[in-house]
């Protein structure tokens, strides 16, 4: 029979499975209805496996969605959508035609864009972000914040996306603690 130590570590991994899943259902929920939001938190912390795991499950669902893995400016946002929206045939386009035809794409079957490890917002990226706004595209910035200056320069990004936590404890942190009680103890008798 468990003591009551190991119901109460039980107890907690469950209730911060519980909640992971709820805030990736919750981020994922927010970007399909077209915000544009921040995620912000100490690298290692999980957001790269959370915008994996995001990905993933808006594919299935058949959202267009890319990922931009290191994001550095416009042309990085401008390939990711590219990336989302295969059928807007942007070959040969100039860079303003190539961006004009996917907003309207993306217009009429509105997506995601996950641009990880931003470092900087450029005023063309904002601009663009302005027009791909009103259900066009959900878009999520992810930015390391392990520094004073990363998280100073999340004031100034702050009146074009939605600021967003990452929880304390990441997916694969909870996962392996899940793992080590699984393996302490014997669950299919408890």
């Amino acid at each position: 029979m468990p003591d009551s130590s190991c119901s109460d570590r039980r107890a907690t991994l469950l209730a911060r499975s519980i909640y992971w899943s709820a805030f990736e259902t919750a981020l994922a929920g927010r970007l399909r209805g077209g915000e544009h939001l921040m995620l912000y938190g100490p690298r290692g912390s999980g957001k790269t496996t959370l915008v994996e795991s995001i990905y993933a499950n808006l594919r299935a669902q058949s959202v267009p969605c890319a990922i931009s893995p290191d994001t550095r400016g416009l042309p990085d946002v401008v390939t990711a959508l590219a990336r989302a929206y295969p059928q807007a045939s942007v070959i040969g386009l100039d860079r303003r035609a190539m961006r004009g035809r996917l907003r309207n794409v993306a217009d009429s079957l509105p997506g995601v864009l996950l641009l990880d490890h931003i470092r900087d917002v450029t005023t063309a990226m904002i601009g663009f972000f302005r027009r791909l706004r009103g259900g066009v595209a959900g878009i999520l910035i992810i930015v390391d914040t392990d520094a004073e200056f990363e998280r100073d320069r999340l004031v100034g990004w702050r009146r074009h996306a939605s600021r967003v936590q990452m929880p304390l404890m990441s997916l694969g942190e909870l996962e392996k603690l899940l793992d080590r009680a699984w393996l302490a103890h014997d669950f299919h008798q408890a």
